[in-house]
């Protein structure tokens, strides 16, 4: 038992929370307690912790699974013909010359498996055209690509 107004009642719309906790994560803290009080002869208070259920707050959503049939096309200029390449795993296994056009500069692993050639110069990802692009979009398309494929 607590006498009204001790330092030890505290109100959960008080609670002393961290302000770099999220809003949503201070909201979930904040309600996962409420306080049930009810007057006695002695204008004293009883105060009784009831757990209240909150929803777990999502930071991030969950990440997807690839998909065992996912796979990245590449569409490649080599010795005058085109030629497409559907990757299915990653890392894909070729490397890149920085200057225009984006030429093949090594190739080894699944890369090397389908084909893939030194000089090849690189058209298309996934059906977006490349040509013309700098190097860093083209390597952060591919990143993105290749998250979506199975390791």
């Amino acid at each position: 038992r607590l006498k009204s107004g001790s330092s030890r009642v505290q109100d959960h719309r008080s609670l002393s929370i961290p302000s770099r906790v999220s809003a949503a994560k201070q909201r979930s803290v904040a309600g996962m307690f409420s306080c049930c009080c009810a007057a006695e002869e002695n204008n004293a208070s009883l105060v009784e912790a009831v757990p209240v259920l909150a929803e777990k707050a999502v930071d991030e959503p969950p990440k997807e699974v690839p998909a065992a049939d996912a796979k990245v096309d590449f569409l490649f200029e080599y010795q005058g013909s085109m030629k497409k390449v559907s990757f299915s795993e990653s890392p894909f296994g070729m490397s890149f010359k920085s200057k225009s056009p984006t030429t093949v500069a090594s190739v080894s692993g699944h890369a090397k498996e389908l084909g893939i050639e030194v000089g090849m110069v690189l058209k298309e990802i996934a059906g977006q055209s490349v040509e013309g692009w700098r190097l860093t979009p083209i390597v952060d398309l591919i990143k993105e690509k290749a998250a979506t494929l199975q390791k």
